[in-house]
């Protein structure tokens, strides 16, 4: 993954070296996730993730080696504030994916998935979900405890074609709940996240139909400067049965980077490792995001 994350270095490092950044709280530190969007702001999101595994856990919770599977998910997201006291906001989010399955005789590098390929024997890519979503802050005395909810709708015909995964065939309806509290004096954050989504549909379409996913997340943030933070992370996920009989769980954790270019754009690096789990995958993830906050 070296090759991956070089231009991402690179990037970071003349970023630092030339952008100038206001004094104070920046982005990062203020409007983090749990914190909503005033009236007539809005915010603009996007967030890649590179997902590869060469091993996987069976139900049992025993390990093995596999062909290696690659999934490259660009999350773009949109809100605006649309209440005065800030408690509302309300945007779109669109996922873009691309697919990239190996075989015995035949590995493809985690890096084809950046190919945006379409192939009935290794590859997919496309358009994979759009969700109008809301988030709110339903009580006036805790603004960093906030709500989202969102209702995925899948836009794409096949989950899987020849073996070649793409995205669960389900309609999901993703709520998350968002808390953050900062300390000493403000160097120190923690964040904590907890979702909930139940995926429906046609028995049919989709293995996942009849199941809710639950993934509880924490981030401890330190910040040597109000524009830079260094974060670890975990994170403890549970798909449960409810009625398609099938059930899955993964824990991971990782690390990362956030650092304000600008007064209004922040970028984010990271990367996680599947510790372990039952009918899951035991891969890696490789993240870069940016975030434009219009006040």
């Amino acid at each position: 993954m070296k090759y991956f994350l070089t231009p991402v270095l690179l990037l970071f490092v003349v970023y630092v070296a030339f952008a100038q950044p206001e004094q104070g709280q920046s982005i990062i530190q203020t409007y983090t996730p749990s914190r909503l969007l005033p009236k007539g702001s809005w915010e603009a999101k996007l967030f890649n993730n590179l997902y590869t595994e060469t091993r996987g856990a069976n139900e049992n919770g025993e390990v093995s080696d596999r062909p290696r599977a690659t999934f490259l998910t660009n999350i773009l997201e949109g809100f605006v504030g649309v209440s005065p006291n800030a408690r509302v906001n309300a945007g779109v989010i669109v996922n873009f994916r691309s697919s990239l399955i190996s075989s015995a005789e035949m590995e493809h590098p985690a890096l084809d998935a950046l190919r945006y390929a379409n192939n009935e024997e290794f590859a997919r890519s496309g358009v994979s979900y759009i969700a109008p979503s809301v988030r709110f802050t339903p009580f006036r005395s805790l603004p960093r405890l906030s709500f989202q909810s969102s209702l995925m709708l899948p836009v794409f015909e096949e989950e899987s074609v020849n073996g070649v995964f793409f995205a669960e065939r389900s309609t999901i309806w993703a709520n998350k709940v968002y808390y953050d509290h900062s300390f000493a004096n403000g160097d120190w954050q923690l964040f904590t996240e907890l979702s909930f989504d139940y995926l429906f549909g046609p028995d049919e379409e989709s293995y996942a139909n009849d199941s809710g996913f639950m993934p509880v997340s924490v981030f401890l943030s330190y910040f040597p400067s109000s524009n830079l933070t260094f974060y670890v992370n975990a994170q403890h996920a549970r798909r449960i049965d409810l009625g398609n009989n099938f059930s899955q769980h993964f824990t991971l954790a990782g690390a990362g980077a956030k650092y304000q270019l600008t007064d209004a754009l922040n970028l984010e690096i990271s990367h996680a490792q599947f510790l372990f789990g039952n009918s899951s995958g035991l891969g890696a993830t490789y993240n870069i995001g940016f975030r434009y906050v219009n006040l």
